[in-house]
């Protein structure tokens, strides 16, 4: 799904895109003490990609992450939805 999403990018804007992964950026195990860097984070971003699996609603961390994006002046228009399962009702809420 990430890299049809590269490839739907590189095509509409002539370069490959620049992404932050949350995943490899913030230790895992111990989300709580990385959380103060998240709006550090999202400052360098100008979009917001979102992977919405089936369990996506029902991990804080990732509902966090939206919030804060949108708290911190992010717009709505700016968060693209990538889905990764056909049960992914929350996709169809942040649509």
């Amino acid at each position: 799904a990430l890299r049809d999403w590269a490839s739907e990018f590189e095509a509409a804007h002539g370069r490959r895109p620049t992404v932050w992964l949350d995943k490899g950026s913030i230790d895992q195990t111990s989300v709580a003490a990385d959380l103060a860097g998240l709006p550090l984070y999202l400052l360098g971003c100008r979009s917001l990609l979102v992977l919405v699996g089936n369990t996506y609603g029902s991990r804080l961390w990732c509902v966090m992450e939206v919030f804060a994006w949108l708290q911190m002046g992010g717009r709505r228009e700016d968060i693209q939805i990538v889905r990764l399962g056909s049960r992914c009702s929350l996709a169809d809420d942040l649509s």
